[in-house]
């Protein structure tokens, strides 16, 4: 399957190699802060609001403020998101190499391993805080509206902070389709197991280490850069 994951990959970063401002390196300074924020013990207001506003301008720079309740709050938003993703309950999932393990193993991944359940369990805690938010969206007429998170927004912010699940949008799931990814429609227990066990078999840890990366990315960006350009390339027929 990742046989051509170096094209791919280099494919992805073609435009950041020729501008150094690309909307592509929006999820390395999101991702590189979150890293640094989450190891410094840093948590004063000012972090916490610098925290938000890295993450606020990832999110717009990828399209997700468009048609989104997001649009109708300002950054302090996501400080909700931030307490959740730094809470004690999901501190192993900041590791890099969280999935190394499942992915090195000879068992096949399910939805019973606990890496695939703690993930799940992260995505569910962000989508409920999102889903207990209200808005206005018109000014004349101040109804609130009850918030509703998309599995690509949450997924989104998983990829940008702790990069620990692919984004899954709608040029993802294309490319999960093209490459006969089982459960690809929503984020769930048995897509994120189904992604991973194909990673495991496919002996990704190995491709990887061939691409002479130096660790530049965490796997679950490589996979989403992966599946996004064949999502990108694929003809339009393989996404009916």
């Amino acid at each position: 399957m990742f046989e051509d994951m170096a094209d791919k990959i280099a494919n992805f970063r073609m435009p950041m190699d020729g501008d150094d401002k690309h909307r592509n390196w929006s999820w390395h300074h999101c991702y590189n802060f979150f890293q640094r924020y989450a190891n410094d013990g840093v948590r004063d207001q000012n972090s916490r609001d610098l925290a938000c506003l890295h993450l606020g301008f990832y999110l717009a720079s990828w399209g997700m403020y468009r048609n989104s309740f997001i649009l109708y709050k300002d950054y302090k938003v996501f400080e909700g998101i931030v307490e959740i993703i730094l809470s004690q309950e999901y501190e192993e999932i900041w590791d890099p190499n969280y999935y190394n393990p499942l992915l090195a193993a000879e068992d096949e991944i399910t939805v019973r391993s606990d890496e695939v359940i703690g993930v799940f369990g992260l995505y569910q805690d962000i989508k409920q805080y999102f889903d207990d938010q209200t808005f206005i969206r018109d000014f004349a007429n101040p109804l609130e509206q009850h918030a509703k998170a998309t599995d690509t927004l949450v997924t989104k912010i998983m990829l940008g902070t702790m990069c620990c699940t692919p984004a899954y949008d709608s040029i993802l799931k294309k490319g999960l389709r093209a490459k006969n990814i089982r459960y690809r429609s929503n984020f769930n227990e048995r897509s994120l197991a189904s992604l991973l066990e194909a990673c495991r078999r496919e002996n990704l840890l190995e491709r990887i280490s061939a691409l002479n990366l130096d660790g530049e990315y965490p796997i679950m960006k490589l996979v989403d850069m992966y599946f996004w350009e064949v999502g990108l390339e694929a003809p339009a027929a393989e996404d009916q």
